[in-house]
Protein backbone atom coordinates (compact mmCIF):
# COMPACT_ATOMS: atom_id res chain seq x y z
CA UNK A 1 0.00 0.00 0.00
CA UNK A 2 1.36 3.40 -0.97
CA UNK A 3 0.87 6.15 1.58
CA UNK A 4 -0.78 9.01 -0.22
CA UNK A 5 -1.68 11.45 2.51
CA UNK A 6 0.91 14.04 1.57
CA UNK A 7 0.83 13.78 -2.23
CA UNK A 8 -1.11 16.49 -3.99
CA UNK A 9 -2.62 16.67 -7.47
CA UNK A 10 -4.98 19.61 -7.20
CA UNK A 11 -7.63 20.80 -9.64
CA UNK A 12 -10.30 23.46 -9.17
CA UNK A 13 -9.43 24.41 -5.61
CA UNK A 14 -11.30 27.14 -3.82
CA UNK A 15 -9.76 28.34 -0.56
CA UNK A 16 -10.92 31.60 0.98
CA UNK A 17 -10.28 32.79 4.50
CA UNK A 18 -13.47 33.94 6.15
CA UNK A 19 -14.13 36.36 8.97
CA UNK A 20 -16.38 35.19 11.84
CA UNK A 21 -19.87 34.75 10.47
CA UNK A 22 -22.94 36.67 11.52
CA UNK A 23 -26.03 34.64 10.76
CA UNK A 24 -28.24 37.65 10.08
CA UNK A 25 -26.25 38.74 7.03
CA UNK A 26 -26.75 37.23 3.59
CA UNK A 27 -23.72 35.25 2.50
CA UNK A 28 -22.59 34.53 6.07
CA UNK A 29 -22.51 31.07 7.62
CA UNK A 30 -24.56 30.66 10.77
CA UNK A 31 -22.78 27.41 11.62
CA UNK A 32 -19.64 25.64 10.46
CA UNK A 33 -19.96 23.18 7.56
CA UNK A 34 -19.97 19.63 8.91
CA UNK A 35 -20.54 17.34 5.92
CA UNK A 36 -20.83 17.03 2.14
CA UNK A 37 -22.70 14.58 -0.09
CA UNK A 38 -22.54 14.16 -3.86
CA UNK A 39 -25.58 13.93 -6.09
CA UNK A 40 -26.08 10.54 -7.79
CA UNK A 41 -25.14 12.03 -11.17
CA UNK A 42 -21.79 13.24 -9.86
CA UNK A 43 -22.58 16.67 -11.29
CA UNK A 44 -23.29 18.36 -7.97
CA UNK A 45 -22.79 18.31 -4.24
CA UNK A 46 -24.58 19.50 -1.12
CA UNK A 47 -23.08 20.93 2.06
CA UNK A 48 -24.73 21.08 5.48
CA UNK A 49 -23.88 23.32 8.40
CA UNK A 50 -24.12 22.53 12.08
CA UNK A 51 -27.08 24.91 12.26
CA UNK A 52 -28.95 22.90 9.61
CA UNK A 53 -28.32 25.26 6.71
CA UNK A 54 -27.99 23.55 3.32
CA UNK A 55 -25.91 24.78 0.37
CA UNK A 56 -26.44 23.34 -3.12
CA UNK A 57 -24.04 23.31 -6.06
CA UNK A 58 -24.10 21.95 -9.60
CA UNK A 59 -27.25 19.90 -10.16
CA UNK A 60 -28.01 19.69 -6.44
CA UNK A 61 -31.36 21.37 -5.81
CA UNK A 62 -32.45 23.11 -2.63
CA UNK A 63 -35.40 21.26 -1.11
CA UNK A 64 -35.49 22.94 2.29
CA UNK A 65 -33.37 22.88 5.43
CA UNK A 66 -33.35 23.25 9.19
CA UNK A 67 -31.41 26.49 8.94
CA UNK A 68 -32.86 29.15 11.23
CA UNK A 69 -35.03 26.62 13.08
CA UNK A 70 -34.60 25.52 16.71
CA UNK A 71 -32.54 22.34 17.09
CA UNK A 72 -32.13 20.09 20.11
CA UNK A 73 -28.66 19.14 18.87
CA UNK A 74 -26.49 20.37 16.01
CA UNK A 75 -26.48 18.71 12.62
CA UNK A 76 -23.61 16.34 11.90
CA UNK A 77 -24.28 14.77 8.50
CA UNK A 78 -26.23 14.80 5.24
CA UNK A 79 -27.12 12.06 2.72
CA UNK A 80 -28.65 12.35 -0.74
CA UNK A 81 -31.55 10.24 -1.95
CA UNK A 82 -31.03 7.78 -4.81
CA UNK A 83 -32.79 10.13 -7.23
CA UNK A 84 -30.91 13.24 -6.10
CA UNK A 85 -34.23 15.02 -5.58
CA UNK A 86 -33.98 15.05 -1.80
CA UNK A 87 -31.75 14.59 1.21
CA UNK A 88 -31.70 13.81 4.91
CA UNK A 89 -30.08 15.99 7.55
CA UNK A 90 -28.91 14.09 10.65
CA UNK A 91 -28.48 15.60 14.11
CA UNK A 92 -26.11 14.51 16.87
CA UNK A 93 -29.01 13.05 18.89
CA UNK A 94 -30.05 10.88 15.93
CA UNK A 95 -32.81 13.20 14.75
CA UNK A 96 -33.54 12.73 11.03
CA UNK A 97 -34.96 15.59 8.96
CA UNK A 98 -36.17 14.69 5.46
CA UNK A 99 -36.51 17.04 2.47
CA UNK A 100 -37.59 16.59 -1.14
CA UNK A 101 -38.29 12.94 -1.93
CA UNK A 102 -36.46 11.74 1.19
CA UNK A 103 -38.79 9.85 3.51
CA UNK A 104 -38.40 10.17 7.29
CA UNK A 105 -37.98 6.75 8.96
CA UNK A 106 -41.32 5.47 10.24
CA UNK A 107 -39.86 4.74 13.65
CA UNK A 108 -36.81 6.57 14.98
CA UNK A 109 -36.28 6.07 18.72
CA UNK A 110 -32.86 7.72 18.81
CA UNK A 111 -33.80 11.30 19.81
CA UNK A 112 -35.55 9.92 22.88
CA UNK A 113 -32.72 7.60 23.86
CA UNK A 114 -29.83 8.31 26.21
CA UNK A 115 -27.02 7.73 23.71
CA UNK A 116 -23.62 6.73 25.06
CA UNK A 117 -21.99 8.92 22.40
CA UNK A 118 -23.41 11.35 19.82
CA UNK A 119 -24.25 10.30 16.28
CA UNK A 120 -21.46 11.41 13.96
CA UNK A 121 -22.42 10.38 10.42
CA UNK A 122 -24.89 8.66 8.10
CA UNK A 123 -24.95 6.49 5.00
CA UNK A 124 -27.91 5.67 2.76
CA UNK A 125 -28.59 2.04 1.86
CA UNK A 126 -31.13 1.20 -0.85
CA UNK A 127 -33.85 3.72 -1.60
CA UNK A 128 -34.78 4.99 1.86
CA UNK A 129 -32.68 3.07 4.37
CA UNK A 130 -30.31 4.94 6.67
CA UNK A 131 -27.38 3.76 8.75
CA UNK A 132 -26.25 6.08 11.54
CA UNK A 133 -23.00 5.62 13.44
CA UNK A 134 -22.18 7.07 16.86
CA UNK A 135 -18.81 8.00 18.24
CA UNK A 136 -18.69 4.86 20.40
CA UNK A 137 -19.13 2.66 17.31
CA UNK A 138 -22.83 2.00 17.76
CA UNK A 139 -24.72 1.55 14.47
CA UNK A 140 -28.43 2.32 14.13
CA UNK A 141 -30.42 0.97 11.17
CA UNK A 142 -33.47 3.03 10.18
CA UNK A 143 -35.95 3.10 7.30
CA UNK A 144 -35.64 -0.58 6.47
CA UNK A 145 -31.84 -0.75 6.59
CA UNK A 146 -30.37 -3.94 8.10
CA UNK A 147 -28.07 -4.10 11.12
CA UNK A 148 -25.02 -6.34 10.72
CA UNK A 149 -23.12 -5.51 13.91
CA UNK A 150 -21.12 -2.70 15.44
CA UNK A 151 -18.20 -1.81 17.69
CA UNK A 152 -20.49 -0.58 20.48
CA UNK A 153 -19.33 -1.79 23.87
CA UNK A 154 -15.87 -2.72 22.57
CA UNK A 155 -12.66 -0.84 23.35
CA UNK A 156 -11.67 1.69 20.69
CA UNK A 157 -8.35 3.45 20.26
CA UNK A 158 -10.19 6.42 18.75
CA UNK A 159 -13.86 7.37 18.29
CA UNK A 160 -15.80 6.59 15.12
CA UNK A 161 -16.22 9.38 12.60
CA UNK A 162 -17.94 7.86 9.54
CA UNK A 163 -19.80 4.93 7.99
CA UNK A 164 -19.91 3.66 4.39
CA UNK A 165 -22.15 1.00 2.86
CA UNK A 166 -21.21 -2.10 0.90
CA UNK A 167 -21.72 -1.94 -2.90
CA UNK A 168 -24.22 -4.78 -2.48
CA UNK A 169 -26.11 -3.05 0.34
CA UNK A 170 -25.51 -6.10 2.54
CA UNK A 171 -22.89 -4.65 4.82
CA UNK A 172 -21.00 -1.58 5.90
CA UNK A 173 -17.77 -0.34 7.39
CA UNK A 174 -17.30 2.12 10.21
CA UNK A 175 -14.21 4.32 10.27
CA UNK A 176 -12.42 5.65 13.35
CA UNK A 177 -10.50 8.89 13.85
CA UNK A 178 -7.20 6.98 13.82
CA UNK A 179 -8.03 5.45 10.43
CA UNK A 180 -9.21 2.12 11.77
CA UNK A 181 -11.71 0.38 9.48
CA UNK A 182 -14.24 -2.07 10.96
CA UNK A 183 -16.17 -4.19 8.45
CA UNK A 184 -19.57 -5.83 8.98
CA UNK A 185 -21.84 -7.98 6.81
CA UNK A 186 -20.23 -8.61 3.42
CA UNK A 187 -18.05 -5.51 3.52
CA UNK A 188 -14.45 -6.41 2.66
CA UNK A 189 -12.11 -4.21 4.65
CA UNK A 190 -8.72 -3.21 3.24
CA UNK A 191 -6.12 -5.98 3.42
CA UNK A 192 -3.45 -3.49 4.41
CA UNK A 193 -4.27 -0.33 6.38
CA UNK A 194 -1.23 1.55 7.67
CA UNK A 195 -3.15 4.53 9.00
CA UNK A 196 -3.81 3.30 12.58
CA UNK A 197 -0.12 2.51 12.91
CA UNK A 198 0.74 5.98 11.73
CA UNK A 199 -1.63 7.44 14.31
CA UNK A 200 -0.05 5.32 17.07
CA UNK A 201 3.41 6.58 16.10
CA UNK A 202 2.26 10.20 16.01
CA UNK A 203 2.69 10.37 12.22
CA UNK A 204 -0.95 11.25 11.47
CA UNK A 205 -0.91 15.02 11.35
CA UNK A 206 -4.61 15.38 12.16
CA UNK A 207 -7.31 12.81 12.95
CA UNK A 208 -9.40 11.26 10.19
CA UNK A 209 -12.65 13.20 9.78
CA UNK A 210 -14.39 11.44 6.90
CA UNK A 211 -14.40 8.51 4.48
CA UNK A 212 -16.01 7.59 1.17
CA UNK A 213 -16.26 4.34 -0.75
CA UNK A 214 -14.45 4.45 -4.09
CA UNK A 215 -16.35 3.42 -7.22
CA UNK A 216 -18.20 0.11 -7.31
CA UNK A 217 -15.77 -1.84 -5.11
CA UNK A 218 -14.81 -1.94 -1.45
CA UNK A 219 -11.95 0.56 -1.68
CA UNK A 220 -11.99 3.56 0.64
CA UNK A 221 -10.58 7.07 0.62
CA UNK A 222 -10.09 8.56 4.07
CA UNK A 223 -9.47 12.25 4.74
CA UNK A 224 -7.87 13.91 7.74
CA UNK A 225 -8.57 17.32 9.18
CA UNK A 226 -5.46 18.65 7.42
CA UNK A 227 -6.80 17.55 4.03
CA UNK A 228 -4.48 14.56 3.67
CA UNK A 229 -6.12 11.61 1.93
CA UNK A 230 -5.43 7.88 2.19
CA UNK A 231 -6.47 5.45 -0.57
CA UNK A 232 -7.11 1.96 0.84
CA UNK A 233 -8.33 -1.40 -0.44
CA UNK A 234 -7.54 -0.76 -4.09
CA UNK A 235 -9.00 2.76 -4.21
CA UNK A 236 -7.32 5.21 -6.59
CA UNK A 237 -5.70 8.32 -5.20
CA UNK A 238 -7.52 11.38 -6.61
CA UNK A 239 -6.11 14.38 -4.75
CA UNK A 240 -5.15 15.86 -1.40
CA UNK A 241 -5.15 19.23 0.34
CA UNK A 242 -2.40 18.24 2.77
CA UNK A 243 0.06 20.83 1.43
CA UNK A 244 -2.35 23.76 1.77
CA UNK A 245 -2.76 26.19 4.62
CA UNK A 246 -6.41 25.73 5.55
CA UNK A 247 -8.61 28.36 7.13
CA UNK A 248 -10.52 25.61 8.95
CA UNK A 249 -10.07 21.80 9.15
CA UNK A 250 -11.59 19.49 6.56
CA UNK A 251 -14.89 18.10 7.82
CA UNK A 252 -16.10 15.83 5.02
CA UNK A 253 -15.39 14.00 1.78
CA UNK A 254 -17.61 12.90 -1.11
CA UNK A 255 -16.91 10.99 -4.33
CA UNK A 256 -18.95 10.60 -7.48
CA UNK A 257 -20.26 7.09 -8.18
CA UNK A 258 -17.52 6.38 -10.71
CA UNK A 259 -14.79 7.30 -8.25
CA UNK A 260 -13.24 9.90 -10.56
CA UNK A 261 -14.27 13.16 -8.85
CA UNK A 262 -13.61 13.98 -5.21
CA UNK A 263 -14.76 16.87 -3.04
CA UNK A 264 -13.39 17.85 0.34
CA UNK A 265 -15.16 20.49 2.40
CA UNK A 266 -13.72 22.66 5.13
CA UNK A 267 -15.56 23.85 8.20
CA UNK A 268 -15.45 27.36 6.72
CA UNK A 269 -17.40 26.16 3.66
CA UNK A 270 -14.39 25.95 1.35
CA UNK A 271 -14.61 23.20 -1.26
CA UNK A 272 -11.58 21.45 -2.72
CA UNK A 273 -12.33 19.62 -5.95
CA UNK A 274 -10.18 17.01 -7.66
CA UNK A 275 -10.52 14.94 -10.79
CA UNK A 276 -10.83 15.36 -14.56
CA UNK A 277 -12.95 18.18 -15.83
CA UNK A 278 -12.24 20.50 -12.88
CA UNK A 279 -15.32 19.50 -10.85
CA UNK A 280 -15.42 22.60 -8.64
CA UNK A 281 -18.96 24.03 -8.67
CA UNK A 282 -18.96 26.52 -5.82
CA UNK A 283 -18.39 26.90 -2.10
CA UNK A 284 -20.18 28.20 0.98
CA UNK A 285 -17.39 30.41 2.28
CA UNK A 286 -18.86 33.48 3.97
CA UNK A 287 -18.49 36.79 2.21
CA UNK A 288 -15.54 38.93 3.23
CA UNK A 289 -17.58 41.39 5.25
CA UNK A 290 -19.50 39.19 7.67
CA UNK A 291 -18.57 41.24 10.71
CA UNK A 292 -20.48 44.21 9.33
CA UNK A 293 -23.17 44.97 6.78
CA UNK A 294 -21.96 45.19 3.16
CA UNK A 295 -21.77 48.73 1.81
CA UNK A 296 -25.06 50.05 0.53
CA UNK A 297 -25.44 50.37 -3.19
CA UNK A 298 -28.07 51.34 -5.74
CA UNK A 299 -29.71 49.66 -8.67
CA UNK A 300 -28.15 52.30 -10.89
CA UNK A 301 -24.68 51.23 -9.78
CA UNK A 302 -25.48 47.54 -10.32
CA UNK A 303 -26.82 48.22 -13.80
CA UNK A 304 -23.83 50.38 -14.71
CA UNK A 305 -21.38 47.60 -13.87
CA UNK A 306 -23.46 45.13 -15.87
CA UNK A 307 -23.48 47.49 -18.85
CA UNK A 308 -19.72 48.10 -18.60
CA UNK A 309 -19.13 44.35 -18.78
CA UNK A 310 -21.60 44.04 -21.66
CA UNK A 311 -19.73 46.77 -23.52
CA UNK A 312 -16.32 45.18 -23.03
CA UNK A 313 -14.90 47.87 -20.80
CA UNK A 314 -12.03 47.06 -18.40
CA UNK A 315 -13.71 45.98 -15.17
CA UNK A 316 -11.67 44.51 -12.33
CA UNK A 317 -10.22 41.90 -12.78
CA UNK A 318 -10.99 41.90 -16.55
CA UNK A 319 -8.63 43.79 -18.85
CA UNK A 320 -11.37 44.59 -21.33
CA UNK A 321 -13.05 43.07 -24.37
CA UNK A 322 -16.09 40.87 -24.78
CA UNK A 323 -16.60 38.44 -21.88
CA UNK A 324 -17.41 34.94 -23.20
CA UNK A 325 -19.78 32.45 -21.65
CA UNK A 326 -18.02 29.55 -19.94
CA UNK A 327 -19.89 26.78 -18.10
CA UNK A 328 -18.75 27.08 -14.48
CA UNK A 329 -16.77 30.25 -15.19
CA UNK A 330 -16.83 32.99 -12.57
CA UNK A 331 -16.95 30.57 -9.63
CA UNK A 332 -13.28 30.70 -8.71
CA UNK A 333 -11.81 32.02 -5.49
CA UNK A 334 -12.44 35.60 -6.58
CA UNK A 335 -15.37 37.10 -8.47
CA UNK A 336 -14.71 37.62 -12.16
CA UNK A 337 -13.94 35.55 -15.25
CA UNK A 338 -12.22 32.22 -14.73
CA UNK A 339 -11.80 28.96 -16.59
CA UNK A 340 -14.92 26.84 -16.51
CA UNK A 341 -15.63 23.15 -16.00
CA UNK A 342 -16.90 20.33 -18.20
CA UNK A 343 -18.61 18.58 -15.27
CA UNK A 344 -22.34 18.73 -15.96
CA UNK A 345 -21.87 20.41 -19.34
CA UNK A 346 -24.60 19.49 -21.86
CA UNK A 347 -24.04 22.11 -24.56
CA UNK A 348 -23.95 21.41 -28.28
CA UNK A 349 -20.36 22.64 -28.77
CA UNK A 350 -18.18 19.52 -28.57
CA UNK A 351 -15.67 18.82 -27.25
CA UNK A 352 -16.65 20.86 -24.20
CA UNK A 353 -14.86 24.24 -24.50
CA UNK A 354 -15.35 25.41 -20.89
CA UNK A 355 -12.01 24.31 -19.45
CA UNK A 356 -10.10 26.33 -22.04
CA UNK A 357 -12.42 29.35 -21.96
CA UNK A 358 -11.91 32.12 -19.43
CA UNK A 359 -15.32 33.66 -18.88
CA UNK A 360 -18.48 33.48 -16.78
CA UNK A 361 -21.68 31.50 -16.66
CA UNK A 362 -24.96 33.14 -15.67
CA UNK A 363 -24.46 33.01 -11.90
CA UNK A 364 -20.76 33.76 -12.26
CA UNK A 365 -21.72 36.96 -14.07
CA UNK A 366 -24.27 38.11 -11.48
CA UNK A 367 -21.83 37.26 -8.68
CA UNK A 368 -19.20 39.46 -10.35
CA UNK A 369 -21.58 42.39 -10.87
CA UNK A 370 -22.85 42.30 -7.28
CA UNK A 371 -19.32 42.04 -5.90
CA UNK A 372 -18.35 45.17 -7.81
CA UNK A 373 -21.47 47.04 -6.68
CA UNK A 374 -21.38 46.02 -3.01
CA UNK A 375 -17.62 46.08 -2.59
CA UNK A 376 -17.61 42.56 -1.18
CA UNK A 377 -18.41 39.11 -2.55
CA UNK A 378 -21.96 38.82 -1.22
CA UNK A 379 -22.72 35.65 -3.19
CA UNK A 380 -19.46 33.74 -3.05
CA UNK A 381 -19.31 30.63 -5.21
CA UNK A 382 -22.98 29.60 -5.01
CA UNK A 383 -25.07 28.75 -8.06
CA UNK A 384 -28.43 30.25 -9.06
CA UNK A 385 -30.32 28.48 -6.26
CA UNK A 386 -27.82 29.74 -3.71
CA UNK A 387 -28.12 33.30 -4.97
CA UNK A 388 -31.92 33.24 -4.93
CA UNK A 389 -31.87 31.89 -1.37
CA UNK A 390 -30.01 35.01 -0.24
CA UNK A 391 -32.55 37.40 -1.76
CA UNK A 392 -36.17 38.46 -1.35
CA UNK A 393 -38.77 38.12 -4.08
CA UNK A 394 -40.33 41.38 -5.32
CA UNK A 395 -43.48 41.89 -7.34
CA UNK A 396 -42.45 45.27 -8.78
CA UNK A 397 -38.92 44.85 -10.13
CA UNK A 398 -36.43 47.68 -10.27
CA UNK A 399 -33.23 47.99 -12.29
CA UNK A 400 -30.49 46.11 -10.46
CA UNK A 401 -32.71 43.26 -9.27
CA UNK A 402 -31.91 39.74 -10.44
CA UNK A 403 -34.34 37.80 -12.60
CA UNK A 404 -34.39 34.01 -12.24
CA UNK A 405 -35.63 31.25 -14.54
CA UNK A 406 -36.29 27.55 -14.01
CA UNK A 407 -38.87 25.01 -12.90
CA UNK A 408 -39.39 26.64 -9.49
CA UNK A 409 -37.72 28.78 -6.85
CA UNK A 410 -35.91 25.67 -5.61
CA UNK A 411 -34.90 24.49 -9.08
CA UNK A 412 -33.52 27.48 -10.98
CA UNK A 413 -31.37 27.19 -14.09
CA UNK A 414 -30.63 30.75 -15.20
CA UNK A 415 -30.24 34.29 -13.85
CA UNK A 416 -29.65 37.76 -15.29
CA UNK A 417 -29.37 41.37 -14.14
CA UNK A 418 -32.62 43.25 -14.74
CA UNK A 419 -31.98 46.70 -16.26
CA UNK A 420 -35.57 47.90 -16.71
CA UNK A 421 -38.08 48.08 -19.57
CA UNK A 422 -38.37 44.30 -19.72
CA UNK A 423 -34.69 43.79 -20.49
CA UNK A 424 -31.75 42.14 -18.78
CA UNK A 425 -28.03 41.61 -19.17
CA UNK A 426 -26.92 38.00 -18.98
CA UNK A 427 -24.33 35.38 -19.80
CA UNK A 428 -26.71 33.28 -21.93
CA UNK A 429 -24.98 30.17 -23.30
CA UNK A 430 -21.89 28.58 -24.79
CA UNK A 431 -20.71 30.41 -27.90
CA UNK A 432 -22.12 33.75 -26.73
CA UNK A 433 -20.68 36.71 -24.86
CA UNK A 434 -22.31 38.66 -22.04
CA UNK A 435 -25.14 40.52 -23.77
CA UNK A 436 -28.46 42.31 -23.36
CA UNK A 437 -31.69 40.49 -24.14
CA UNK A 438 -35.43 40.77 -23.39
CA UNK A 439 -36.52 38.97 -20.25
CA UNK A 440 -39.15 37.31 -22.41
CA UNK A 441 -36.45 35.61 -24.48
CA UNK A 442 -36.10 32.98 -21.72
CA UNK A 443 -38.91 30.57 -20.78
CA UNK A 444 -39.94 29.55 -17.25
CA UNK A 445 -39.69 32.87 -15.46
CA UNK A 446 -39.44 32.25 -11.68
CA UNK A 447 -39.46 35.89 -10.65
CA UNK A 448 -37.48 38.96 -9.66
CA UNK A 449 -35.38 39.09 -6.48
CA UNK A 450 -33.66 41.84 -4.52
CA UNK A 451 -30.63 41.57 -2.24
Amino acid sequence: MTILAFVTTMLGVSLVRANPAAAALPGCLAGEIVDVTATPSGNGYTLVGGDGGVFNFGDSRFQGSMGGKPLNKPMVAIASTASGAGYWEIAADGGVFAFGDAMPPADNPLPGMQLIAPVVDVARVGAQGLLLVAGDGGVFALGGARHYGSMAGRPLNAPMVDIVTSPTGNGYATIAADGGVFAFGDYQGPADNPVPGMAARGQLRQPITGAARHGSGFGLILVGGDGGTFALGGATFIGSAANLTLAKPISGIALDSAGTAQWLTGRDGGVFAYGPGNPFMGNAVSNGNCSSTPATTTGVKIVQYAKDIRDGKPVTPWQGGAVPYSWGGGHGTIAGPSAGTCIGYTGSAQPCPAERTKGVDCSGFTRWVYKLAYGTDVFGGVNTNGQLARMKKVTSPLPGDLVFFGASASNTTHVGVYIGNGRMIEAPNTGSDVKENPVSSHPKLVGYYRY
